[in-house]
């Protein structure tokens, strides 16, 4: 099982980059015109720099300033696979999960039989597979 987890990482680490670099200062000349366009709808002190998504992969984060930062906190810990994961961009190119994504539905309240279905396919297997092992 390790070997195969190893390997499933693999794809993705050949992507990144070798590591951080840095081009402009924090937040750079781009990131401050998006932050000064934000402030007029929304209070922008918490923003650091505004976040290139397309460009960011695996454990590194790109700034539109081009910047690339080792995201050590992967969006407070909410892409435990990092940015652009194949895995799961796969996920949601699914057209079985589309209307899953688009409804969102408050699961806790009004679960889906898919979601329970999905649970069961594999959260459960995981935690089955380690209560085994």
């Amino acid at each position: 099982m390790t070997k195969r987890r190893i390997n499933l990482g693999n794809n993705i680490l050949s992507q990144e980059p070798s590591g951080p670099k840095m081009k402009t200062e924090i937040p750079g000349p781009k990131s401050k015109q998006f932050m000064k366009k934000l402030e007029k709808t929304q209070n922008a002190l918490s923003t650091i720099f505004v976040l290139d998504v397309e460009k960011s992969i695996g454990n590194y984060a790109v700034d539109v300033d081009g910047n690339i930062l080792l995201d050590v906190y992967e969006q407070i810990a909410s892409l435990p696979l990092g940015y652009n994961h194949p895995a799961i961009q796969k996920v949601f190119q699914d057209s079985k999960n589309l209307s899953q994504l688009v409804n969102r539905p408050a699961l806790g309240v009004h679960p889906t039989p898919q979601f329970i279905k999905q649970i069961d396919q594999t959260l459960l297997r995981v935690i089955y597979y380690y209560l085994i092992f």
